[in-house]
């Protein structure tokens, strides 16, 4: 009956006939198998697989081979996909080391180690033919390029950060540098690097992507890119008015010489909610010292 089918084919037979559960190593071993020499759909099914389930469900050998293959593939949607369940598995994996105060639980250091494994893959998209790829890859670059302790005081390493700004001086496609902009300014990097960036993406011809660069702007507090930030509070994009608005208060003291300016907007402005932000600058230029 069995004859001449693998050991695992022979474990699935003889567990049905059983009536017994497969073996989970089996369903381990299969799917990696499956991934390597399936079609197109099948690859997207089994990468599905990967995205929820905790840290440490996994078998590292098996994580490592179905991950790197997929980053590789010769599909730009397996590739896509791929970046999306290593965003998701990071994402998890920082959570849980988050709440046990950065410990990593002995289930997920092997985990870990695959991710850490999948840098280098990860950067190579950064160039992928593909802009979608190239967006989605941004994300888990980022998480796996923090450093420090985990919880909110994590940093961007200095590869990582260096990484992303040099790849937003020669990227072509809007969203891309929105989505390096972004980690750039949410990612508490060294302020060197990520200055010049930051300032000229403030200028940056995709709306969100200057958005992102003027909430950047707030957050490392810098001075020189304030002239741009006043102007955009004329911007006829009401999010980019309003993230402007935030980020003059930031500033603070900096940004008094252009009291003037807040108050004529405030006579101008229509929006409710960048209205009370406006305010709120104001009072903060007001009160600065």
């Amino acid at each position: 009956m069995t004859k001449g089918l693998t050991v695992a084919a022979r474990v699935v037979v003889l567990g049905a006939f059983l009536g017994s559960a497969v073996p989970a190593w089996t369903q381990d071993l299969s799917r990696a198998a499956r991934f390597q020499g399936g079609d197109t759909a099948q690859r997207l099914a089994i990468l599905d697989q990967f995205k929820l389930p905790k840290p440490g469900t996994f078998d590292g050998q098996e994580l490592s081979t179905v991950l790197t293959a997929a980053l590789r593939d010769p599909d730009a949607t397996v590739r896509l996909n791929g970046c999306y369940v290593l965003h998701a598995r990071a994402m998890r994996l920082l959570s849980e080391t988050a709440i046990r105060q950065g410990a990593v639980p002995a289930t997920h250091v092997d985990e870990q180690r695959v991710m850490t494994s999948l840098r280098p893959a990860l950067a190579g998209l950064l160039s992928d033919d593909a802009p979608t790829v190239r967006a989605a890859c941004v994300s888990p670059i980022a998480i796996l390029g923090r450093e420090g302790a985990a919880g909110p005081q994590q940093r961007l390493d200095h590869a990582t950060a260096t990484l992303l700004a040099q790849r937003y001086t020669v990227e072509s496609d809007g969203v891309v540098r929105r989505a390096i902009i972004h980690a750039l300014a949410r990612g508490r990097a060294d302020v060197a690097i990520v200055r010049p960036v930051l300032v000229d993406a403030v200028r940056d011809t995709t709306g969100q992507a200057r958005q992102m660069a003027i909430v950047g702007v707030g957050e490392y507090r810098l001075v020189e890119a304030l002239p741009a930030i006043v102007t955009a509070l004329d911007d006829p994009d009401r999010a980019i008015r309003l993230e402007a608005a935030r980020a003059v208060g930031a500033l603070g003291q900096d940004a008094r010489s252009h009291t003037g300016t807040i108050v004529r907007r405030l006579g101008e402005e229509t929006d409710a909610v960048v209205r009370l932000e406006l305010e709120r600058t104001l009072k903060a230029l007001q009160n600065a010292r």
